[in-house]
Formats: C-alpha cells, sequence, structure tokens
C-alpha cells in the first residue's frame, strides 16, 4: 500500500491539513454507520489537529455525540494522595485529553476511553509482579514494550486488578451524579470528596460477579450521561468545591471521563 506524503508550511498548517483528512474520513463513515471509534493519539504531535476537529465539530461540520473513542497509553505511579489526584495531574493523558479534545467539545462523544493507570497502586503492582513472574509476559519492544498479565494468576491482586477498576468508576458515577444535581441547585456548590481506596475495599468489589459489576456500571454511567445532557446551559458554569480542592466549573469534559 502506497504512503501518501504531504508537504506543509509549519505546524499550524500540519494542524490544519490533518484535521481536513481526519474530518473527510469521519464524515464518510457517518454515511454508512450510525456510530465510529476513534483510537486517539497523545503528545505534542495532535494537539493542533484535536483543536481543529473539536471546532469543526461544535460548527456542525459532524456530530461528535456519535462517536466512541479508546486511548492506548496511561502511567502508572504518578504523584498524588489519591486516585482522583493522580488521574489530573497534568503529565497524566487523561488530563491531557480532557484539555486538549474532551473538554472543547460542546456535544460529547458517547463514550471515552483512557486506560486507569493511576487507579493502580504502584508498589504492590510491582511487588506482585517480582512475586509472580509466570502470571505475566512483555509484549513488543524496546520503548513499545508492555506487561500482559495472563487470565488465569496466582496473584490475587493481578487477578482482581480489573474488577477494581471498574469498581473505581461505579464509586465515581454515584459521586459525580449527586454533584451534577445539586450543582444546579446551588451556587457555589461546596461538597465533601472521598476517599476512592477506602470505596472500593468497602464495596468488596473483588467478591462480585463480573455480569453484576457491568451492569451496574451501565446502568449509572446511562443515567448519568442523561442528567448532563439535560443541564441547562446557564448551569455548566456553576463553580464546585469538592472536598479541599480549588473550585472546578460543572461542565468539566473530566466528566466524561471519569463516567466511562
Amino acid at each position: 500500500m502506497p504512503i501518501k506524503v504531504v508537504i506543509t508550511n509549519d505546524f499550524a498548517h500540519l494542524s490544519k491539513i490533518a484535521a481536513d483528512i481526519v474530518k473527510e474520513k469521519i464524515v464518510e463513515l457517518f454515511k454508512k454507520r450510525k456510530e465510529i471509534v476513534l483510537g486517539l493519539a497523545t503528545g505534542n504531535s495532535p494537539t493542533g489537529m484535536y483543536k481543529h476537529l473539536a471546532q469543526a465539530a461544535n460548527n456542525g461540520e459532524f456530530d461528535s455525540a456519535r462517536i466512541r473513542s479508546f486511548n492506548l497509553d496511561e502511567y502508572v505511579g504518578l504523584p498524588g494522595e489519591n486516585v482522583q489526584q493522580r488521574l489530573m495531574h497534568p503529565e497524566s493523558y487523561c488530563y491531557f485529553m480532557i484539555q486538549e479534545l474532551f473538554g472543547l467539545l460542546k456535544r460529547k462523544f458517547i463514550e471515552t476511553n483512557v486506560p486507569f493507570g493511576s487507579l493502580i497502586d504502584q508498589k504492590t503492582l510491582i511487588k506482585e509482579l517480582r512475586r509472580y513472574p509466570g502470571d505475566w509476559t512483555y509484549r513488543g519492544t524496546d520503548a513499545g514494550k508492555s506487561i500482559a498479565i495472563k487470565q488465569k494468576t496466582g496473584s490475587q491482586y493481578l487477578a482482581w486488578v480489573r474488577k477494581e477498576i471498574l469498581g473505581h468508576l461505579i464509586d465515581s458515577a454515584v459521586n459525580n451524579h449527586q454533584r451534577f444535581v445539586r450543582a444546579q441547585i446551588a451556587s457555589p456548590l461546596v461538597g465533601p470528596g472521598y476517599d476512592q481506596e477506602a470505596w472500593v475495599s468497602l464495596h468488596r468489589y473483588r467478591e462480585r460477579p463480573w455480569a453484576d459489576l457491568v451492569v451496574l456500571w451501565a446502568a449509572l454511567n446511562g443515567h448519568l450521561a442523561a442528567v448532563i445532557e439535560a443541564v441547562p446551559a446557564e448551569k455548566r458554569q456553576t463553580p464546585c468545591i469538592v472536598g479541599d480542592r480549588p473550585a472546578a466549573r460543572s461542565n468539566g469534559g473530566c466528566t466524561t471521563i471519569f463516567a466511562t
């Protein structure tokens, strides 16, 4: 398959050309499909393109509410006192995508998927990987090397880590739901934070059947999406103070990430 090389003048010109190519493909696919899936990259290269795509979507050139997205990368071990602080660390890919694309969209994607590396306890992960070398294998080479955990493991931590991540998402949806409702009633909204690790531990997600967790997650996030869609425009700038964190706005694209 031949590779087409496009020569551009500078980064701004490159970003516009790249956005036009992607936009053209999105519009073409929408003629054949109700929904499409995008694989999204991080790093400086696509930032200008993302801004052009968000502007095109906001101008009605394509419907961003018919798109699902996946990112492949996230850091493990970012600093922070709790999961949410690590998740919103300026170096996290979750934060990057909110700033560069998700938060710019007036009509949010159906679903966004960013790996929740910040939910993993780095020290415990390293300890278990060393203790159970037969539970995982390396994939890829050099800078692209990754760890693949086998489905059947001797380590309980490695076996259940995915359930705990899903549990975090359930708890996040529960907490964010009441914030979105209360932010429409009181301004500013002042409310408590929550200890993510304690919530997961108390709910004992490791012992729950997968089917139960998936059904609960889907129901909560479907309800949360409907609540967000119904928020009047004038209420989307309500200042929200959660725990001891600085005030945020209730319209932030981060909700998309927390909820999916």
